[in-house]
């Protein structure tokens, strides 16, 4: 729940609300490096130094230059979801209607301000609040695609998304490989990876440390980040100031109840859906960790061969060959590679000789490694033969430390009651950062509380409460009088002329006493769950 004055906790109460907005969007990107954030004490009034909704975390995003349009707004509907079955990265988009009587809008329109800056990529945000009392931001993100123009009513609607979105979509442009790292130092290198630096996220220390975490070059951030959060049984999101969040397992255990939805403030509630029960779940898990020291690539019996696709290397020549590691299972990522050096037979090695059989004069000491280059599967080695002789390298042996699988997971949990009932309603987790068994019964046993009943999702259309964000913790209390603790799964609202009202999708929430607080090293004496 985003924290608010008892003003505005009163009108979000109010049997009558006198609703107010705030839309900005620096449409032309103007990014002025000499904003900074307001702090009692040394910023001047009235001076360029803007509030911060929140303080903890510096955004480059809060200093453009926006512009106000809340008086061009026709609607404002927005939608924050967490993915399922886990929950663990939540999203949010927004669409926005805004009058357009005089083509201001109109990307065709070659005479208006914002010609030529109307596509992807401008900087939106949205506030919600009410008459006399704060405005509080709901959604951040960017305008995606074109605007849709509406020439019979005069309006413009655009489509945005928030920032974590836009970032999912984004590919690693290197490997990412760590070793023994908790989840948040896998999330914050997977981060850092895509460009951005520590001060433009917040996260939660792990509660789950990973042996061996390895995302190969051009993998999504949204893959990897959603992977690691899942193995965590945490959770990742944007906020509603646009400042990129994780929570670990143990967060939402210290919740407490952030608001109560009642058939005063509830207009109308789904029926329980047979659909929503989750009553089996599989988890599948191959776990990799480092080995000594080893042979992770050899020749054989044949001649290595070079990127021209030959086996010889002239006299003088210089020439590359690019080797990859596999083993059973395919590409092998492998860390700590030792260099090859001449005719050694107990590491690293090579020998060159002038035929392809290894037969003939040898030439090993005139063939030079000159750079070697890790891919974390593969290597690229080069080579120069500065003999009198043309050369084939054939013997070539490479050892490194190895990250092989070491253990497939398989677990199964059903809810026998919830399958007699309802028939089997299954999901899958594939998640090979589910490091042992304990692990992976945890997250199976948790879907089955929280889900194997068929009102253990509702979905509520409720009085707006513009401040209630995805995650949080709320009572229902229903037609029936029954009164449980749900937490919050998606929130979509819509702002209009009819005034505000959201809709609601809660999920039940059992907060079991095997979450301990602390760290769980994966394979260690202590297990995450019975």
């Amino acid at each position: 729940m985003q924290s608010v004055s008892q003003a505005y906790t009163d009108r979000v109460q109010a049997p009558m609300r006198h609703l107010d907005w705030r839309m900005l969007v620096s449409f032309l990107k103007v990014f002025d490096d000499n904003i900074d954030f307001f702090t009692i004490g040394v910023s001047t009034i009235g001076s360029t130094d803007i509030i911060k909704g929140d303080n903890s975390v510096v955004q480059e995003w809060d200093k453009y230059d926006y512009e106000d349009f809340s008086n061009r707004v026709k609607s404002i509907e927005w939608v924050r979801e967490a993915d399922p079955p886990l929950g663990a990265v939540t999203l949010a988009m927004a669409d926005i209607t805004l009058d357009n009587h005089d083509d201001l809008f109109t990307p065709t329109n070659a005479q208006g301000r914002y010609f030529g800056h109307l596509g992807n990529g401008r900087p939106v945000r949205l506030y919600i609040g009410f008459k006399d009392t704060e405005k509080i931001q709901v959604f951040v993100g960017l305008t995606e695609g074109v605007p849709v123009i509406d020439d019979k009513a005069k309006t413009v609607r655009f489509h945005c998304v928030d920032f974590l979105r836009k970032l999912q979509e984004t590919e690693l442009n290197e490997t990412v490989i760590l070793e023994n790292a908790r989840t948040d130092e896998g999330i914050s290198t997977v981060l850092q990876t895509a460009g951005l630096t520590t001060s433009q996220f917040d996260l939660d220390v792990g509660s789950v440390v990973i042996p061996f975490i390895y995302f190969k070059k051009g993998t999504k951030v949204g893959t990897a980040i959603r992977e690691l959060t899942e193995a965590e049984l945490g959770a990742t999101y944007m906020d509603e100031n646009g400042i990129i969040r994780f929570e670990n397992r143990t967060n939402w255990a210290t919740k407490s109840q952030s608001w109560q939805f009642t058939h005063r403030n509830t207009i109308d509630a789904s029926t329980p859906d047979v659909s929503k029960v989750i009553n089996l779940v599989e988890v599948f898990s191959n776990t990799r960790s480092v080995e000594d020291l080893q042979p992770v690539f050899t020749t054989g019996s044949g001649a290595l061969k070079f990127t021209d696709d030959t086996t010889a290397i002239g006299v003088g020549e210089t020439k590359e060959a690019f080797v990859n590691f596999k083993d059973d299972e395919g590409d092998l990522p492998v860390i700590n590679v030792v260099d090859p050096t001449p005719d050694t037979r107990d590491t690293s090695g090579y020998q060159a000789n002038t035929n392809d059989d290894g037969s003939g004069e040898d030439l090993t000491g005139v063939v030079d490694l000159d750079s070697t280059d890790i891919f974390s599967t593969a290597m690229k080695l080069t080579f120069t033969n500065n003999g009198t002789k043309t050369a084939v390298i054939n013997r070539l042996e490479i050892w490194g430390e190895p990250a092989r699988i070491q253990d497939r997971i398989y677990v199964i949990e059903k809810d026998t009651a919830s399958i007699t009932e309802y028939e089997e309603q299954p999901v899958k987790i594939e998640n090979n950062y589910i490091q042992d068994e304990a692990a992976a019964t945890s997250i199976a046993k948790l879907i089955l509380a929280d889900r194997a009943e068929i009102d253990d999702e509702r979905t509520l259309i409720v009085k707006g409460v513009p401040q209630l964000q995805t995650g949080d913790f709320v009572r229902y209390v229903d037609e029936k009088g029954n009164n449980n603790t749900y937490y919050v799964k998606r929130i979509s609202g819509i702002l209009n002329t009819d005034g505000l009202k959201q809709t609601v999708t809660i999920v039940k929430r059992t907060i079991n006493e095997y979450f301990r607080i602390g760290i769980s090293t994966i394979g260690g004496d202590d297990p995450i769950a019975p």
